[in-house]
């Protein structure tokens, strides 16, 4: 059940008229983007997040508002569904849906691909682009297991009738992402550090004797 998923979104310490400032700027920023694009997801890939870290700044919020032709004021619409006063919007404060499958989605795309290329290669059939059916069909042979492959299909394409890899471009964001906080893990770990030096050593020390050996 979507309900139960993100019971706690609208729980807080915030004042209750706060609370109901914010379930209604978010009603309503969710009506607008369903009506504009068929899905919150949707609207949030192809207007508002741009560099897909899961979150919405003013100048982003602005420059997706303009996208869908709203033409209310959006500086008070963004204070309004911003009631924590973060500066920022992310995907739970709108939909449960979304909030739920997007981090999920993209997580498994980072662990099965090396990036977008990758990917389209995989799903298509080293084919240039991928039907919805053959989406479908494919993400499930590679591991994913929460549904929704329709509506993640037509929240990713441009064109609502097949993927390029225009439309799988944050594939590589992800990537680039995962790699860096690894280092920076690794960094951060001197003994993991350590022994990966060690390993390095190891088979370098291996391979200068096998070089020995043949000579």
């Amino acid at each position: 059940d979507v309900s139960d998923w993100s019971s706690d979104v609208c729980s807080s310490d915030l004042p209750e008229e706060n609370a109901a400032q914010m379930v209604t700027a978010a009603a309503k920023l969710k009506a607008i983007m369903e009506a504009k694009e068929g899905s919150v997801l949707r609207a949030w890939l192809h207007h508002f997040d741009s560099d897909n870290d899961r979150r919405v700044r003013k100048h982003e919020f602005f420059l997706g508002m303009a996208a869908m032709g709203y033409q209310g004021h959006v500086l008070s619409f963004f204070t309004d569904v911003d009631v924590d006063k973060s500066g920022e919007i992310t995907l739970e404060e709108i939909d449960d849906l979304s909030a739920y499958l997007w981090p999920r989605f993209s997580a498994w795309s980072v662990n099965n691909f090396n990036g977008a290329t990758h990917m389209l290669e995989k799903l298509s059939g080293k084919s240039v682009n991928v039907s919805k059916s053959k989406f479908c069909q494919t993400v499930r042979l590679f591991g994913w297991e929460l549904g929704y492959e329709e509506f993640l299909f037509n929240a990713l394409s441009q064109n609502r009738d097949h993927l390029t890899m225009q439309d799988l471009h944050w594939v590589d964001v992800d990537v680039k992402r995962a790699l860096r906080k690894a280092h920076a893990r690794e960094r951060a770990d001197p003994e993991r550090l350590r022994k990966r030096k060690n390993q390095k050593q190891a088979q370098l020390a291996t391979r200068d004797f096998r070089n020995f050996l043949l000579h």
